[in-house]
């Protein structure tokens, strides 16, 4: 029998709580912090917004579009007691008002005449524009948030860029389009107590950038701080803690030495005041290790950090043995592992379907891709005889050693022949180097292979 309990409205702030101890060895938690989705402005924190718009080349046509109606609408969220400044860049930096200024009509239509006026151009000055807002920022008591929208393909430093933010300002990064520097723009969000969200352009943008906005221009606590008086915390992720925002969740990962009964304080600075909210925590003792909830979010956490510093700083010798290590303990792939690697057993006599005929006209699969061979990108043909749009769909590219590098979601797409680009690069948005990859077509119920040569 399985019952089923569910609350309706939540008003209150309430926690996840997740920790795990090997018998030797320090253990590991996981705390998700899930703030009530309220509207009520009194509850709200007054807010200094600052929207970041990236108006070079590669933000032509869709994207800029996009961008423009989800700011817009998100203006219009304003309250006369917030701020705002629309500041946009390319190779160079243009700010509609020169400093934050009240978000009354009069504004946010000005604003939004400049806004629509933005046009395509040039290059990405990410690092200039993020100075030259910082340096109109009070370093006052108001929650101020800096919201860009950005491919991130930028030399803007996150070091630099975190010794710049002397007011204290949550950066947040709303990566689009398909060619991304994610790890460039989750440090730049992670050092600067914010987080980072990437859209594709296969999407409707301005729809998934308004559900992100809702939350952002509705903050609830500034100066978030937690303190774990009995359990001997140590290295939480992210540091600092972001702000809460309403009906945002947030997820803490850390380690521990002592387990038993403790408890978890936040404090943060809301609209009433100063607030303090104290949950009961139960720290695990020898029950299970990396390999649990908690682990595993703690290991994905340190090895998405590792990662990032890398495609941002280049690699250490000694960053690459803890992310190897880390990755091998817990099982997760990272850029130096396999799932699989077998030196023993040789595989031979497989079968070239790159050029074989299509499956029978019934069944969901693909059709073929062209160029092929190809560079930098190429188009593969699918055909879809019977899937409902939103169903889970992907299409999921692996190299010669069998690694997933590439997970492109379609499950937008409705019944039909399709076209899907494949642009030739990774995850992260790195060129893949020449050779032979793998295309599998997969959904309930669906399954099907290409391979493709990148040379």
């Amino acid at each position: 029998d399985m019952h089923f309990r569910w609350l309706v409205q939540r008003d209150s702030l309430a926690v996840d709580f997740y920790s795990s101890k090997p018998e030797s060895g320090d253990g590991y938690f996981a705390l998700l912090l899930r703030p009530p989705d309220v509207t009520e402005r009194e509850d709200l924190l007054p807010k200094r917004v600052v929207f970041c718009v990236e108006r070079s080349s590669r933000m032509y046509g869709y994207l800029l579009a996009q961008t423009k109606t989800a700011v817009i609408e998100a203006m219009k969220q304003l309250g006369e007691d917030d701020e705002f400044e629309i500041v946009g860049f390319n190779s160079s930096v243009q700010a509609a008002f020169g400093m934050p200024v009240p978000a009354t009509a009069e504004n946010i239509a000005a604003a939004q005449s400049i806004l629509e006026g933005f046009t395509a151009g040039g290059g990405t000055q990410l690092g200039q524009a993020l100075e030259a807002v910082f340096s109109v920022l009070p370093d006052d008591s108001m929650q101020t948030m800096v919201i860009t929208f950005t491919t991130g393909r930028s030399p803007a430093d996150p070091d630099v860029v975190t010794a710049l933010n002397q007011s204290g300002a949550s950066v947040v990064m709303i990566g689009v389009g398909t060619d991304i520097d994610r790890s460039r723009l989750s440090m730049i969000a992670e050092r600067n107590a914010g987080f980072a969200r990437f859209l594709s352009s296969t999407t409707v943008m301005a729809t998934e950038m308004s559900r992100v906005l809702h939350s952002l221009v509705r903050p609830l606590l500034r100066a978030v701080r937690l303190e774990y008086p009995a359990a001997d915390v140590y290295g939480v992720r992210p540091d600092p803690v972001p702000p809460l925002f309403a009906g945002l969740h947030s997820l803490m990962v850390g380690r521990y030495r002592s387990p038993g009964q403790s408890s978890v304080t936040l404090f943060g600075q809301g609209a009433r005041g100063y607030s303090e909210y104290s949950f009961p925590l139960d720290f695990a003792g020898e029950e299970g290790g990396i390999h649990s909830i908690a682990g595993l979010l703690w290991a994905k956490s340190m090895i998405d950090g590792m990662e990032r510093e890398i495609d941002v700083h280049g690699v250490r010798s000694s960053l690459k043995v803890s992310l190897i290590a880390l990755s091998l303990a817990s099982g997760i792939r990272c850029r130096y592992t396999a799932y699989i690697a077998d030196y023993k057993n040789i595989v031979a006599g497989m079968e070239d379907v790159s050029d074989a005929e299509p499956v029978a006209s019934g069944i969901s699969c693909i059709l073929g891709n062209y160029p092929n061979p190809f560079n930098p990108q190429t188009c593969i043909r699918i055909r879809l005889t019977d899937h409902r749009a939103g169903a889970p769909l992907y299409l999921l590219i692996y190299d010669i050693l069998g690694r997933l590098v590439r997970m492109i979601d379609i499950s937008y797409l409705a019944a039909g022949v399709h076209t899907v680009v494949f642009d030739g690069r990774d995850s992260r948005g790195a060129m893949l180097p020449t050779g032979t990859y793998t295309a599998v077509l997969t959904g309930q119920g669906i399954r099907s292979v290409r391979s493709l040569v990148l040379t």
